[in-house]
């Protein structure tokens, strides 16, 4: 038994996790109802670079507004994606730590066919970033945090983070031609910013991340 709004209706939402959800208003008082679900769409796929690898360190998912439906960790074989409803909707990729993207995140309109698909995320291609952080003296800062955020207030880019490598050496790829703000810190230290312009690739930085007290 549902509770009927004022003017004789009632919106039911069904779930159940074999089934895609579904959403329907009937009218109340009725006598009962069947419900037909569908299992739903099934989505399978890779998360692609512009320069065609894939990437497997991430998680994928599906969005119809205001909630989240279906999640897939990537792999060596994709993802997959199961008990989708057709129609529009928002897929958001959200890249690992030790991806080559560092942790990032991603969001595409994309329609849901009808039938089972199989269709690849394409990231977008963009700028690269690399560079060094070294401190006081001049020696390599292993293990550094280095974040880029967009300047714009406007922006829909969302900030990326990476790790300096034993060699104090950082690297971001494909981040959205647009101003950056560069962050680099690590504990014990001071931060460091630089600003970038998005009107070219940015190649061997030097930004020194000075000891805290010194």
């Amino acid at each position: 038994m549902f509770p009927a709004t004022f003017d004789g209706r009632t919106t039911i939402d069904v779930r159940h996790p074999d089934y895609a959800p579904r959403a329907l208003s009937v009218t109340s008082p009725r006598e009962d109802q069947i419900i037909e679900m569908s299992p739903g769409i099934t989505w399978t796929g890779h998360v692609v670079l512009p320069d065609g690898q894939r990437l497997e360190d991430c998680w994928v998912h599906v969005e119809v507004r205001p909630e989240s439906l279906e999640r897939s960790r990537c792999s060596p074989d994709g993802f997959r994606l199961k008990h989708l409803p057709a129609g529009d909707a928002q897929v958001v990729v959200a890249s690992g730590e030790k991806s080559v993207l560092g942790l990032r995140s991603l969001r595409q309109s994309v329609h849901i066919e009808s039938v089972d698909m199989q269709r690849d995320v394409e990231w977008p291609a963009g700028m690269k970033v690399d560079g060094e952080i070294v401190d006081s003296d001049g020696r390599p800062v292993p293990h550094a945090r280095v974040s880029a955020t967009a300047k714009s207030a406007l922006s829909k880019a969302s900030t990326a983070i990476v790790f300096t490598d034993a060699l104090g050496h950082f690297e971001f790829r494909d981040l959205p031609p647009e101003a950056w703000r560069l962050t680099a810190d690590l504990r014990g230290s001071e931060s460091t910013q630089l600003e970038i312009d998005g009107s070219a690739n940015h190649s061997g930085l030097h930004i020194v991340l000075p000891t805290r007290g010194r």
